[in-house]
């Protein structure tokens, strides 16, 4: 090889060696720009997500300071209740799945008192499939004796996973052997327990309940979901039923599950 040529080879192969230098180098600039997009994109997106879930939260708050019902009677549930709050039993390995952060004992939520002592858990198709526990489908006979105009619920439900359908109803035992049914429908009275408590990528029906007198009474959280899926918040839910026959006492109250895939649970009731 003479030495003209031999310049000529090694020129080319410096050159190629810079192209190829600079294109590696272009191709790992190219990628940890994205990468740095992606990070700020989710740090933007959790800040968005925290921001909303302390606004939900600060609003629940405000509504449990000030009991706006007139000459409320709550209801004494003790003999019904079938789990404490600190019970876990959905999945069944899961541990400290529960509502232990919710107080026991009579608090406000929501503007009305509840008397808080454990769950009427009822039972529902999933929850029979992903629980080592049975539970009834039907909680009858709860003791009302009272005239009243509306009917306040605290409660709350296992998979929920579509909107618009009756999960449970109340059925209301009147004192002249009348009988009322009050539907209580996913999306419009209750929720799922677990869900995002925030607005930021998630579809509006699946915020909040719609029904009039039916809001977000409580969240919380538990170490489960926390481990989980710790973006995730425990939601709680107060409904108001208008009373058909406000004239007459109500002798008892039936909760009845609809034995859909929703496993729905009462944790207060309170007539007015």
């Amino acid at each position: 090889m003479s030495r003209r040529t031999y310049k000529i080879a090694l020129y080319a192969f410096l050159a190629i060696a810079l192209v190829n230098s600079s294109w590696l180098a272009f191709v790992k600039f190219n990628r940890w720009r994205e990468k740095t997009r992606i990070t700020a994109a989710k740090e933007s997106f959790a800040k968005r997500r925290a921001s909303e879930s302390n606004a939900v939260s600060a609003k629940v708050e405000a509504r449990q300071k000030l009991d706006e019902t007139l000459n409320a009677k709550r209801i004494d549930l003790s003999d019904y209740i079938n789990a404490p709050l600190t019970a876990s039993f959905a999945p069944k390995q899961a541990k400290a799945n529960n509502l232990s952060e919710l107080n026991e004992g009579v608090q406000t939520l929501a503007g009305v008192p509840f008397d808080i002592k454990g769950t009427i858990q009822l039972s529902g198709r999933d929850l029979r499939i992903y629980s080592n526990t049975n539970f009834p489908l039907s909680a009858k006979g709860i003791a009302v004796s009272n005239v009243c105009t509306k009917l306040h619920i605290l409660h709350g439900s296992y998979f929920v996973k579509k909107l618009g359908i009756t999960i449970a109803r109340l059925e209301l035992h009147y004192s002249d052997g009348t009988t009322e049914a009050l539907p209580i429908v996913s999306g419009e009275h209750v929720l799922d327990w677990w869900a995002p408590n925030y607005q930021t990528g998630v579809k509006e029906e699946w915020q909040n309940v719609s029904a009039e007198g039916s809001e977000l009474a409580w969240v919380g959280s538990n170490d489960y979901i926390k481990r989980r899926q710790s973006h995730l918040s425990l939601r709680l839910f107060k409904s108001t039923f208008i009373n058909p026959r406000p004239s007459l006492t109500i002798e008892t109250i039936d909760y009845i599950s609809a034995d859909t895939a929703a496993a729905p649970f009462l944790l207060g009731l309170t007539v007015e």
